[in-house]
């Protein structure tokens, strides 16, 4: 159930909490403590319309999320990697994918991807390239 009730000065409000995860993967939440005249909830009726709202809003919220695509993917592992790793690390994992990668994975949803389409860039596609090496083959 999304609501609980808690006590302020003596009497038993309601709060209100919806969450829900969206088809990339990000968490949707919304909570409520109050109505929409800004008095707490202190009705079950009240707080059942409010818990409906919240649930239609973040059904919407939901449903606008694109699905993830590789170069979205590959932006958020690199913000993440920045908040652990030096810049330069990260300049490591991320200089042997720039130029390399086919300009038809960039806007490719991942769920889309299928093990031979990364064999044949790291196997194929890679070597035909006249710099390639095995050392790079095996960093992408």
């Amino acid at each position: 159930m999304s609501q609980k009730i808690y006590s302020f000065e003596g009497k038993n409000f309601y709060e209100i909490s919806i969450s829900r995860r969206s088809a990339d993967g990000k968490r949707l939440r919304r909570k409520a403590k109050f109505d929409r005249h800004g008095r707490r909830v202190a009705s079950k009726q009240i707080a059942d319309k409010i818990e409906y709202r919240l649930r239609k809003e973040v059904e919407a919220l939901s449903k606008e999320s694109h699905t993830l695509t590789w170069e979205r993917w590959h932006e958020e592992c690199l913000r993440r990697m920045r908040l652990t790793l030096l810049e330069g690390t990260v300049l490591c994992y991320d200089g042997p994918l720039k130029g390399r990668l086919p300009k038809s994975w960039r806007e490719k949803p991942l769920r889309e991807f299928k093990k031979e389409d990364v064999f044949r860039l790291i196997f194929e596609d890679i070597p035909e390239s006249e710099s390639a090496t095995k050392h790079l083959q095996k960093s992408v």
